[in-house]
């Protein structure tokens, strides 16, 4: 829901490292646009130019001026597209438009990491990253575990519904970090207990691997499309 989404963006913000800048309520961080400028600067280096943002705006007026500027900037200069999303829906607190926004951000930081450390040329588009996520499971030793564990899997879009156990991403972490996934932990997901334990396991493995991870084991059981592309994106750009 709103909350975990308000959550992820939260931790990917401060993932960020924008010195002097640390958000802990994300709506309300927005609602100056001097902020979300500093984000935005993050996410596409020299974007802003500063010259046009109201430092610190004490009042509603110079706040609007900074969002107007934003929007226009993820516009134009980033080339976002942003649907029904105006400066005065961002000062209200208009929590689903915010997300929808932190959304595409988050989405082109992703892909400009993916983009500076594998492709070298050209654009990553999710059916890339799924390409990659596939090949390199199907290209790797088999996993060292037992029954149908062992049996390679594959992923047809970030919407796939046999993602909710798991197992997929193990195999991609085992293919990526050989020796570094547990396969006497792994269930084969055939209850939701044991799913639930195989989401933990996939977040946990993945965090200690150094992958940037934002999503809760209920976004991987629930085949949330946007968090899991986030996943796989992450442990490409650490492959």
């Amino acid at each position: 829901g709103e909350r975990r989404g308000a959550h992820m963006f939260t931790m990917w913000i401060n993932s960020l490292q924008v010195p002097g800048l640390e958000v802990h309520d994300l709506y309300d961080a927005v609602r100056d646009g001097s902020t979300l400028l500093k984000i935005m600067d993050a996410v596409q280096p020299g974007c802003v130019n500063w010259d046009e943002v109201n430092d610190a705006p004490s009042n509603k007026w110079r706040k609007l001026e900074n969002l107007s500027y934003a929007v226009d900037t993820c516009r134009q200069e980033m080339e976002l597209h942003l649907v029904n999303i105006g400066a005065v829906d961002l000062f209200n607190g208009n929590k689903k438009l915010i997300l929808a926004l932190m959304w595409q951000l988050m989405r082109r930081h992703v892909l400009e990491v993916i983009n500076s450390l594998q492709l070298g040329e050209g654009e990553a588009f999710d059916e890339d990253i799924v390409d990659w996520a596939n090949t390199t499971v199907q290209s790797a030793a088999p996993p060292r575990a037992h029954g149908s564990l062992r049996e390679r899997r594959s992923m047809s879009g970030f919407n796939d519904s046999s993602l909710k156990d798991g197992i997929f991403f193990m195999q991609l972490l085992s293919a990526v970090a050989p020796g570094r996934v547990n396969w006497g932990v792994v269930t084969e997901g055939a209850t939701e207990a044991d799913r639930r334990s195989n989401a933990r396991y996939v977040i946990s493995v993945a965090r200690k691997l150094g992958c940037t991870v934002f999503l809760t084991w209920e976004d991987i059981v629930e085949v949330r499309s946007r968090t899991i592309m986030i996943l796989v994106a992450s442990v490409m750009a650490l492959a």
